[in-house]
């Protein structure tokens, strides 16, 4: 046992040394170098993240532009210019309307968009056309943006974030929002080089802001937006990454639009841009180390496994050596056993250890297990052989027995004996329905067939008595598929026992209809009868009982033969089995 604890404690201590500690030196390595290009990816990301949100903005101001174009086209070739509010003429008011509506049209096709606004600010003529009438002309006129001086049609002049006053509608939430507006000079400047109309174009200050979300890639970034006066218009994260983006603009302010500036504090990055659009700078800050450290933790315990599961094989193969030496031989004896042609012949290695000799008794007696698999197979094989060869005898007889009852028909015919040409014809079409076709199951139109010429032979047997069939068979049961030979032995029974007297009036009617998603075959006499107990009781021959035990074989317990009878009045046979159509592919063969 000492002996043993020594040996399990040597190689594990070896394991350790070889294997354990160089992985873990290696990972440390390794976890230095990844670091420096976590960082270095960090900030290739956090560029084009920032690139993108510019770009954003940037398709912002062409917007601004597009509808600056559409709006100044609409005005001057509408004369709004010449229009005084204070005293319309005679189709002014039309044109307002016009202009409004094409106001309201470019409002819609616009993302973000709140209202759009034409403003006359020139004294006693002011004038506001908007693409909504959820305003008050008066109450928007006195805002105090409105007061500055607007001498460029090149520069936009944004509002930051601020609440709509001027809107009426109490109801619809949406059009209370805050809002960024964006202001620019329109058309007629007066003397004094300032222009008597305004364009405004207010956006929602939610899809602003949604664009300054995007750089958010999960819960742990934070994002600020600060104004030129240091104030935080929008923030998103936590309260702590706020006070320190909020403390970068007492440092190096980003204002120059296109410059991005990136900087890293331990485990945290920090970058931040200036948006002209929104004369704001927008200040991220990430954890990309600490979101990192999982998967450079993953990467580092899968170099370590990897390296130490490499030098643990081959310390173990090793070591082991000395334990796999008796396996190889029982491996060798194995395939020196399996050359001879009979069968495995038992091995015998000769080994003194106790589990060596219990292997090779186990060994053995797989051996012999193996050796009579190995018989029965050669037995089957052979047996296999004898039935083809049987099967391929049988196929001469019915060959030889069809050329024959053709011969028969043509001698009938030539002594003028049209019935029994008829008789050999029908013979002929019911052995090949019973030989040639091997599925278990067939439409039941064929079926239906071969119960007409099997009929036909049956009335030639029974020429002196009158025995009427009738086929009722539903539409849609006549494309279902049915058991092969589940008709013809009622029947058959039917004119064998039925009627042993002649008898007028004698019927067989065979029926098959569908009744709660099951097909219902029937076969139902007028006959003589019989007690169905001691009937039951005799089911031994290849007629009623075959016919049962097939179905119940093919379908199930729940479906097959059941037979009523009453004495003096008649017997039925009722076949069960469900529905089965002729394009399905489950028919059993």
């Amino acid at each position: 046992m000492k002996k043993s604890f020594s040996t399990k404690f040597f190689i594990i201590a070896v394991i350790f040394i070889v294997a354990v500690v160089p992985s873990m030196i290696a990972s440390y390595l390794y976890y230095r170098s990844e670091r420096h290009s976590i960082a270095e990816k960090a900030r290739e990301y956090e560029t084009r993240v920032l690139r993108d949100m510019q770009n954003d903005f940037e398709q912002l101001r062409s917007q601004l532009e597009n509808i600056q174009y559409e709006v100044t086209s609409q005005f001057v070739s509408l004369g709004m210019g010449k229009i005084d509010a204070t005293s319309l003429q005679a189709g002014e008011v039309e044109k307002i309307h016009l202009f409004e509506m094409q106001l309201q049209s470019i409002r819609r096709t616009s993302a973000g968009i709140n209202n759009i606004y034409v403003i006359n600010k020139k004294d006693g003529r002011e004038a506001v056309y908007g693409s909504t009438y959820r305003f008050y002309k008066k109450w928007l006129l006195e805002e105090e943006f409105l007061k500055r001086e607007y001498t460029s049609s090149r520069e936009w002049s944004i509002i930051p974030d601020h609440p709509v006053n001027y809107l009426t509608s109490k109801v619809e939430k949406k059009y209370k929002q805050n809002c960024f507006s964006f202001i620019i000079g329109l058309a007629s400047l007066d003397e004094d080089g300032k222009f008597e109309y305004l364009l405004q174009i207010d956006f929602h200050s939610e899809y602003v802001y949604s664009i300054i979300h995007n750089i958010r890639l999960n819960e742990r970034d934070s994002v600020a937006v600060i104004d030129r006066d240091g104030n935080m218009i929008e923030k998103a994260g936590s309260e702590e990454d706020l006070k320190r983006l909020l403390a970068q603009e007492n440092s190096s302010v980003v204002r120059e639009p296109g410059v991005i500036d990136i900087r890293r504090e331990k485990d945290i990055m920090i970058s931040g841009v200036y948006i002209p659009e929104l004369q704001a700078c927008v200040y991220k800050l990430s954890h990309p180390f600490t979101e990192g450290a999982k998967e450079q933790l993953y990467k580092q315990i899968i170099f370590l496994m990897l390296v130490s599961l490499f030098v643990a094989v081959i310390a173990a193969t090793k070591v082991a050596s000395s334990f796999m030496r008796p396996f190889e031989q029982i491996i060798d004896a194995t395939m020196h056993a399996m050359k001879d042609a009979s069968g495995m012949q038992r091995v015998s290695i000769g080994s003194r250890s106790s589990y060596i000799q219990q292997m090779e008794a186990h060994f053995n007696i797989l051996i012999d297990r193996i050796n009579e698999l190995i018989k029965d197979m050669l037995r089957k094989e052979t047996e296999k052989r004898d039935l083809e060869m049987r099967m391929l005898q049988a196929q001469i007889n019915p060959h030889f027995l069809y050329n024959t009852l053709n011969c028969i028909k043509w001698m009938a015919l030539m002594k003028k004996e049209p019935e029994i040409a008829r008789a050999i014809t029908s013979l002929v079409t019911l052995l090949e329905y019973c030989c040639k076709d091997t599925s278990a199951l067939v439409p039941l139109e064929d079926e239906v067939a071969f119960l007409e010429d099997y009929i036909r032979i049956q009335r030639l047997r029974n020429a002196d008595q009158e025995i009427a069939v009738v086929f009722d068979i539903a539409e849609e049961a006549r494309e279902l598929k049915v058991v092969k030979l589940s008709l013809q032995p009622g029947v058959e029974n039917a004119f064998i026992h039925a009627f042993p007297e002649k008898k007028k009036g004698a019927r067989i009617c065979v029926r098959a209809y569908v009744d709660e998603r099951k097909l219902v075959l029937e076969v139902e006499d007028n006959g003589i009868g019989f007690n169905t107990d001691l009937v039951r009781k005799n089911m031994t021959g290849i007629g009623s009982k075959n016919v049962d035990d097939r179905i119940r074989l093919t379908f199930g317990e729940e479906f097959g033969q059941s037979i009523e009878s009453e004495i003096g009045r008649g017997t039925r046979v009722k076949i069960m089995q469900p529905v089965i159509g002729t394009d399905q592919d489950n028919a059993v063969q």
